[in-house]
C-alpha cells in the first residue's frame, strides 16, 4: 500500500470530457493544467489552493489531492 500512496498523490478531472488523470507531483499536475488551459499556474499555487481544501477548480479542471487513511 505505501507504494501507491507515493505513485498516485494527485487526480486531475476535466469537466468537459470526463477524462481523469493521476500525477505524482505538483509540478507535474501544474504542467498538465498549464497544457489544457488557457491561463497559467505555478506548481507554488497549486500547493496554496490544496492547503485548505483538498480540491480546487480551475477553468475546466477539478484538482484533488489524495489522502490514503
Amino acid at each position: 500500500m505505501d507504494g501507491l500512496k507515493l505513485l498516485y498523490k494527485f487526480i486531475i478531472i476535466d469537466k468537459n470530457t470526463n477524462d481523469v488523470v493521476v500525477k505524482k507531483t505538483l509540478r507535474d499536475v501544474s504542467e498538465f493544467m498549464n497544457l489544457v488551459c488557457e491561463n497559467k499556474i505555478s506548481h507554488n499555487n497549486v500547493r496554496l489552493k490544496l492547503i485548505d481544501h483538498n480540491f480546487f477548480e480551475f477553468e475546466c479542471l477539478i484538482v484533488h489531492k489524495l489522502s490514503f487513511i
